[in-house]
C-alpha cells in the first residue's frame, strides 16, 4: 500500500480535508507511541520500561500531541470545533489581493532600490502569502497611470486562461495549504481501507482471543476464504478418518492464508498510525519505514479497550 504524496500538499477540497482530519483523528488513538505521549504529558514522566519503549523518533510525536492533545477525551466534532488552530485556518482568507512592491524610475537606476523592491517580494512570499495558505496567483506589473477598464480586462484574462488550463486538465487543480498545522496528504487509499485498519485494531483488542481468521469474519475481510473454512468445519463434524484429517488440513492451510492476510493489515495499521503521530497522514511509503527496521508491530490494547469503554460510557450518557 502506497501513500501518493503530492510535491508541495496535500488535498484538493476541503470537504475530503474533514473526512481525512478524522481518519488522522481515529489513529491517533491506536498509536502507541501517541498513546505513550499522552501518558508522559498527563503524569509527567515514564516509567524505566516505558522509556525502553521509546523510538528515536519520540520528540516528533510529542510536538503532534501538542497540536492534537487526548484523542479519547471526546469525539472527532467535538475536537474540530473547539481546536484554535482550526478555527485560525477557517478564519483566514485565502483569496486576498495585496500590493507587494512599487516600482518607479529609481528602481531602474539605483542598485539600493532594486534590492528594496526584492526584499519586499521576498517579506511577501514569506509572509503573507504564506501566512493566508499559499493561493496560486499571478504576479502583474500594473502601470498606475494606466485605464481601469484596460487593467481589470487584463485581470480577467489571465483569470480566464488560468481557468481554462485547469479544466483541459493541462494544469492540475490548486492544492490547498492548510494554514493551521495539519499538513494532510493525498492517498490512493480508499477511506473503506483506512477505516477497516482502525476497526481491526479496535476488534482485536476488545476480543483478543479471537483467531486472525475470525477477525476477518467479522470485518468480513477475504469472505471466500473465510467461507471456505466455515464450510470446512460445518461438514467436518460428520467426518471420520482420513476425509477427517483431509479437512483439517485444508481448514489449515486456508487459515494460514488469512492469517496472513490479517497480519499484514495489522502491520499497516501500525505504520499508518505511527506516521500519523510523526506528523505525516496518511503514509506508507518506505522512505519512513526506514523508523520502523527494529520496531516489531506491537499496540497498547489495553489503552485502545479502555479508550472505547470511556467513550460508549459518554455516548450512553
Amino acid at each position: 500500500m502506497v501513500g501518493v504524496v503530492l510535491p508541495v500538499n496535500f488535498l484538493k477540497t476541503n470537504k475530503l480535508r474533514l473526512k481525512r482530519l478524522e481518519q488522522w483523528f481515529l489513529m491517533l488513538r491506536i498509536s502507541p507511541t501517541y498513546e505513550m505521549a499522552n501518558k508522559y504529558r498527563k503524569n509527567g514522566l515514564l516509567t524505566p520500561a516505558q522509556k525502553e519503549q521509546l523510538p528515536m523518533y519520540f520528540d516528533n510525536v510529542l510536538k503532534t500531541y501538542e497540536i492534537w492533545g487526548d484523542v479519547w477525551a471526546c469525539d472527532f466534532k467535538t475536537w474540530y470545533e473547539a481546536n484554535p488552530e482550526i478555527k485560525k485556518d477557517l478564519n483566514k482568507n485565502r483569496n486576498t489581493a495585496i500590493r507587494i512592491t512599487t516600482l518607479d524610475n529609481h528602481v531602474a537606476i539605483e542598485d539600493e532600490w532594486k534590492e528594496i523592491v526584492v526584499n519586499d517580494f521576498k517579506e511577501f512570499i514569506n509572509g503573507h502569502w504564506r501566512n493566508v495558505g499559499a493561493p496560486r496567483g499571478v504576479v502583474m506589473m500594473i502601470p498606475t497611470g494606466a485605464d481601469k477598464k484596460y487593467i481589470l480586462s487584463q485581470v480577467t484574462k489571465h483569470l480566464d486562461d488560468h481557468r481554462a488550463l485547469m479544466k483541459s486538465g493541462i494544469l492540475l487543480p490548486e492544492q490547498i495549504i492548510p494554514i493551521d498545522k495539519f499538513g494532510i496528504r493525498d492517498t490512493k487509499i480508499r477511506d473503506k481501507v483506512l477505516l477497516m485498519l482502525y476497526g481491526l485494531i479496535c476488534l482485536r483488542a476488545e476480543n483478543e482471543k479471537l483467531s486472525y481468521w475470525e477477525l476477518a469474519d467479522r470485518l468480513e475481510i477475504s469472505p471466500v476464504y473465510v467461507n471456505k473454512i466455515k464450510t470446512i468445519t460445518a461438514t467436518n463434524k460428520l467426518s471420520k478418518g482420513e476425509s477427517k484429517k483431509y479437512r483439517e488440513d485444508t481448514a489449515s492451510d486456508i487459515k494460514a492464508v488469512v492469517g496472513a492476510i490479517i497480519g499484514r493489515h495489522i502491520r499497516n495499521a501500525f505504520i499508518l498510525s505511527e506516521n500519523a503521530a510523526q506528523g505525516f497522514f496518511p503514509e506508507f511509503d518506505d522512505p519512513i519505514m526506514g523508523w520502523f527496521k527494529n520496531i516489531r508491530t506491537h499496540f497498547d490494547y489495553e489503552a485502545i479497550r479502555n479508550g472505547i469503554a470511556f467513550e460508549n460510557a459518554s455516548f450512553k450518557i
